[in-house]
């Protein structure tokens, strides 16, 4: 079943002709030349919204299981259950999909604002900001939610058993955050619009703090989630200062809207000329940056080992820090606008992810913690993906994130299995004789 769901995802990357999921004709340069206005159809894809809702279900059944005192494995298996059934779902998603251009799945009203700048008289300069709850299904987001769904419900029924030492209150509360952190992963990857992006992004960034912080009362698991919500608040500074302007450039946060007067090269219209256009890459990079753990914010990725193991595979593979990736390959259209007007935004992503990959993978040599060793492992393997972006290799970089997800959550979910056969044991100097591990343990 592993290798089919890679070679689904490998078929949904191919389709979209590597031209990172703008919605660009199959087989088209990477870029914005030849953007297409979305379809809108909800009666085709009406099973789509679940892929959201049910993750939101989940969470919402952990929090009163909690609070009748369950204490059985029921808040594991709904939570397996909710997202076992958005990877059914998303499967089926896009096999309707044509990748020839996007659709748009409208599912409810969400902001409508407009002001004016003066007095309200005729003449006056009227704003607005319009974001619907809706979701953008194409090449990129199809590509992502396979293996945010299949790796999140494997590392949930992994996670039943490997946290039934924390019955009760504490294993309601997990499944819980993990509910609420593939919810927020689903909400980033199929918004159709800056402002529910935004919302995924910060969704995700709470949800790690919960469950990197999940033991308490251990000191160094709090230090760990405050450290690692701080140096995320960094990067996200950045992404917000990003959308603003994008907003005040453009006029809007609608992915069909912006990629349209990408193409037109309507940079400038804004009321503060392009000099906000030029800060627009540069200000997502920072966000990129932060929340995929890159120089000079990569440090709060190895203290986030001190939360439960299927946390760690979770944040490391199938979600957080792929978030990063997913935002420069969806506002990939800026930094091509960037490099035609002789910035160095691109350059910029290449040469902190090269740098980033050489330095956490010499840092990651000189380890002894297991897990230690992987998390500068993810960094380095970060470094690379950022690296392909900025040299515009980004059909390898999305390719790689795949291999990464699957890869590094088995690598993560064994390590469980060795330290739970070690009695905890992390120290790599003594995980010799992995043959004395009882039961199915060494086999993995």
């Amino acid at each position: 079943m592993l290798s089919s769901v890679a070679h689904t995802a490998f078929a949904t990357l191919a389709a979209a002709g590597g031209d990172g999921g703008h919605g660009y004709p199959a087989g088209e340069p990477f870029g914005f030349q030849h953007a297409i206005p979305p379809v809108v159809d909800e009666q085709s894809f009406a099973l789509a919204a679940w892929m959201i809702w049910l993750p939101v279900i989940s969470a919402i059944l952990c929090g009163i299981y909690a609070a009748l005192g369950v204490k059985s494995r029921l808040p594991a298996w709904t939570t397996v259950g909710a997202l076992a059934g958005s990877f059914v779902i998303a499967v089926i998603t896009v096999s309707k999909l044509d990748f020839t251009r996007p659709v748009v799945v409208h599912l409810f009203d969400w902001i409508d604002l407009s002001w004016s700048s003066g007095s309200g008289e005729a003449g006056d300069r009227w704003h607005g900001l319009r974001a619907n709850f809706a979701l953008y299904l194409d090449g990129l987001s199809a590509y992502w939610i396979l293996f945010v769904t299949f790796l999140g419900t494997m590392i949930a029924f992994y996670a039943s058993e490997y946290m039934e030492e924390d019955k009760g209150t504490g294993y309601c509360r997990f499944f819980a955050g993990v509910s609420i952190f593939l919810f927020a992963m689903t909400a980033l990857v199929l918004g159709e619009n800056l402002v529910l992006l935004y919302l995924g992004w910060e969704g995700v960034g709470l949800a790690s703090y919960l469950l990197i912080g999940y033991y308490y009362k251990k000191p160094e698991a709090v230090a760990a989630a405050k450290k690692a919500f701080i140096m995320n608040r960094i990067g996200d500074l950045g992404l917000a200062l990003g959308v603003y302007l994008i907003w005040l450039e453009y006029g809007s946060l609608d992915y069909a809207t912006l990629f349209v007067a990408l193409e037109a090269g309507d940079a400038g219209a804004g009321q503060y000329g392009g000099w906000a256009a030029t800060l627009i890459p540069w200000c997502l990079m920072l966000g990129a940056f932060g929340k995929s753990a890159q120089l000079p914010l990569y440090v709060w990725l190895p203290d986030a080992m001190e939360g439960p193991t299927p946390v760690s595979a979770l944040i490391h593979a199938a979600t957080m820090v792929t978030a990063g990736i997913y935002l420069i390959a969806r506002m990939m259209p800026f930094f091509l606008m960037n490099k035609a007007d002789g910035g160095h935004a691109l350059e910029a992503v290449a040469w902190i992810g090269g740098l980033t990959a050489l330095l956490a993978a010499t840092i990651g040599m000189a380890q002894y913690d297991i897990k230690r060793v992987m998390a500068y492992s993810t960094v380095s393997q970060l470094g690379y993906m950022f690296m392909g972006l900025g040299v515009l290799t980004s059909f390898g970089a999305c390719y790689h994130v795949l291999t990464h997800a699957f890869f590094k959550a088995l690598l993560f979910l064994c390590c469980g299995a060795v330290m739970h056969g070690f009695g905890g044991q992390l120290d790599l100097r003594k995980l010799g004789g992995l043959r004395r591990v009882k039961g199915w343990k060494v086999v993995s």
